[in-house]
């Protein structure tokens, strides 16, 4: 019997918009619209190696239990390497998309090119969507590598250009949301109101190293 073909590609863990059901698509982004983003390096020997150095470290009767490792001992041990930044750059070049930044400690490559180089690079449509009240383009499904980058890559984002951070302007400013509540009790300035009581004004509370503090400052959205 014919061994079964192993796929060329894999696909990106959790690249995929979980917002796309939602949205309205707009048609398709432009080939040459720039697109910009950030793929993440896997650490030395994989995830699956450091995931098991952490539970042998936190997991009481192993040999290694408490046994911590200093921060350079880590970047020693699990930081990506330099093959792996090469070989991903070459991979990323014959697609015609540009490495602008390696991060520090090989964790993470910067990237820019065509809205084509990326679709080329990651083999798929990235279509323009209208959600949330904002028009962005996005994969419209899951990024796929070449399988011999799979131990090497580890994550992408930026592909899909919805904001992550909310800028507020003067026109357009960020409410809070619709369940904003403060909690009770709480200061309108610090030290207005000390902690001696709890929220009843009644319940006596102890004090904290032998000090009352303050309760929080509230009445603000921050």
């Amino acid at each position: 019997a014919l061994a079964q073909a192993v796929p060329s590609r894999v696909g990106v863990a959790k690249s995929t918009p979980t917002w796309l059901p939602k949205a309205r698509i707009l048609g398709k982004a432009s080939g040459q619209a720039a697109s910009s983003f950030t793929l993440y390096l896997a650490p030395k020997g994989g995830v699956a190696a450091l995931q098991a150095r952490v539970s042998k470290v936190s997991t009481p009767g192993s040999a290694s239990y408490r046994k911590y490792i200093s921060t350079a001992q880590y970047h020693k041990a699990y930081d990506p390497t330099a093959a792996s930044v090469a070989s991903v750059t070459r991979w990323l070049k014959s697609n015609k998309l540009q490495v602008t930044e390696v991060g520090a400690y090989n964790a993470y490559l910067r990237v820019s090119g065509t809205v084509a180089a990326v679709q080329s690079a990651f083999g798929v449509t990235i279509n323009r969507y209208q959600h949330d009240g904002q028009q962005v383009q996005a994969n419209a499904s899951a990024l796929s590598i070449p399988r011999a980058l799979s131990a090497t890559v580890l994550g992408v984002t930026g592909v899909d250009t919805t904001p992550h951070i909310m800028k507020p302007t003067a026109t357009t400013p960020a409410p809070p949301p619709p369940s904003f509540v403060n909690g009770r009790p709480c200061s309108i300035y610090y030290g207005q109101l000390t902690a001696s009581k709890q929220a009843n004004y009644v319940t006596p509370l102890p004090k904290f190293k032998g000090k009352t503090l303050p309760y929080a400052v509230c009445g603000y959205t921050g």
